[in-house]
């Protein structure tokens, strides 16, 4: 599933705060600093998550594009969860964001029991999906101003 928007931000802007937090969680869950000036495609990690921290998943960075492109992949016991980020700059100050999700590596009663939810799921989920971008954001324009560009 996608969804997708306009923001009236940059795309330098809008991709720091994806990266900020993609740094975050690697130093969180690793211990060690993401150098995010070097080749980074493919770098793995396991972050975990839950009560006591007993879950875990991998999560794998697949493309980054600065300011243009960033892919993941979140691989659990459920499947395996393609996040894309597809950020186009418009003009200066304006871009047009496509998020995208897809579940895969689904076994068969997954898979059944997905077909059969999606549906009644699909408002709920794209509702979820606009709410993470306009969160990215909102974030984007606060650390603008923080840092004193008033455009």
């Amino acid at each position: 599933m996608y969804v997708e928007k306009e923001y009236s931000i940059s795309a330098r802007e809008f991709f720091a705060v994806i990266s900020n937090s993609s740094k975050a969680d690697y130093y969180k869950n690793t211990g060690k600093v993401l150098d995010l000036d070097g080749e980074i495609t493919g770098i793995n990690y396991y972050k975990k998550f839950g009560k006591k921290n007993k879950n875990s998943v991998e999560v794998i960075l697949r493309e980054y594009e600065p300011n243009s492109k960033y892919k993941s992949e979140i691989i659990s016991t459920r499947g395996t969860q393609i996040i894309v980020f597809n950020i186009d700059e418009l003009r200066s100050e304006r871009i047009f964001v496509t998020y995208t999700e897809k579940v895969t590596d689904l076994d068969f009663f997954k898979k059944l029991n997905y077909i059969l939810l999606f549906p009644l799921m699909k408002k709920k989920l794209k509702d979820r999906m606009i709410s993470q971008l306009d969160i990215i954001a909102k974030q984007a324009k606060a650390n603008k101003k923080r840092l004193g560009d008033k455009k």
